[in-house]
């Protein structure tokens, strides 16, 4: 063995000196990562016992009665969430585009008084216009009868029937001839009229956040085209039927007209006019009605 150390030696010198030139060399670098590596060195007894208790539940979760379990039932279901999740990003944009309208547009408008010229109170005028939102409530509730009724002719209409010394003729309509009916007083004009109603121009390429609100605004109102309107034939009036309407009809016609001026004077006079009508219906209504059921 000694011999065969011996032989060796010469190999074992020329290969190891080198290395410990190169030891010899890495020591300084050494001794500094030695120095630095100390607080570390010190620190990791204690982070490994706090650490343990985590590594600890860590394993625990990832078993595969826990989180490896899941993944293998959520395996097949994963595609499918990516797939929806890409699917939802165009819907998700038209949803913001319809959340933006309703704040931008369409809630603004609904908050909105629709215009109405006739203020006067019932039951003259509808009074005061209210939002968008609670007149269209209040079409709602008065078309709910609607059709509620019928017969072996189908469903009707319950309406409103009335008499008076005017009487309303309208072009003839096809199928059905002349109609015509009576009134207390002359129609003065329909608000809005047809040519109001034209619809907010409509700009598919534009986002309806940016677009305007639809316009209520009405013009004046004029007298329905294509009617004629004529005093009827009192022969068979009796009674206090002809004065009593004629009074009435006059009230309410200097009531339009003192809306028309407009401004404190024509405010003035509409809460003259209303309390005249007031008075009227309180002292002349019960014989006004008296005369009507009679059918003179």
């Amino acid at each position: 063995a000694l011999e065969t150390a011996i032989f060796t030696l010469p190999q074992v010198l020329s290969e190891g000196q080198p290395a410990l030139v190169n030891l010899n060399a890495a020591l300084p670098q050494l001794r500094a990562f030695a120095r630095e590596a100390l607080p570390g060195a010190r620190s990791a007894n204690p982070a490994l016992d706090a650490a343990n208790p985590f590594i600890a539940q860590l394993r625990a979760l990832v078993a595969p009665d826990e989180l490896s379990g899941l993944v293998n039932d959520l395996r097949p279901t994963i595609p499918s969430l990516a797939n929806l999740s890409s699917q939802t990003v165009p819907f998700f944009e038209q949803a913001r585009a319809l959340s933006s309208c309703f704040n931008n547009v369409i809630i603004p408008w609904s908050l909105t008084n629709v215009p109405n010229a006739d203020n006067a109170p019932p039951p003259i005028g509808d009074g005061p216009a209210g939002p968008v939102y609670k007149e269209t409530g209040y079409g709602l509730v008065g078309i709910s009868g609607e059709s509620r009724s019928g017969d072996a002719n189908g469903q009707y209409i319950r309406v409103g029937a009335g008499g008076g010394t005017n009487t309303i003729t309208f072009p003839s309509v096809p199928g059905l001839g002349t109609t015509f009916g009576s009134l207390l007083s002359p129609i003065l004009g329909a608000q809005p009229a047809l040519f109001d109603s034209a619809k907010t121009p409509f700009n598919p390429t534009a986002p309806c956040e940016n677009q305007d609100p639809p316009n209520l605004n009405t013009s004046t109102p004029v007298p329905p085209p294509g009617q004629t309107s004529g005093s009827r034939n009192t022969a068979n009036t009796a009674g206090q039927f002809q004065p009593l309407a004629a009074q009435q009809g006059k009230i309410v016609e200097n009531i339009y007209r003192a809306q028309a001026v407009g401004g404190k004077k024509g405010a003035a006079q509409q809460a003259k006019l209303f309390q005249q009508l007031q008075q009227f219906y309180k002292d002349k209504l019960p014989a006004y009605r008296r005369e009507l059921r009679s059918g003179n």
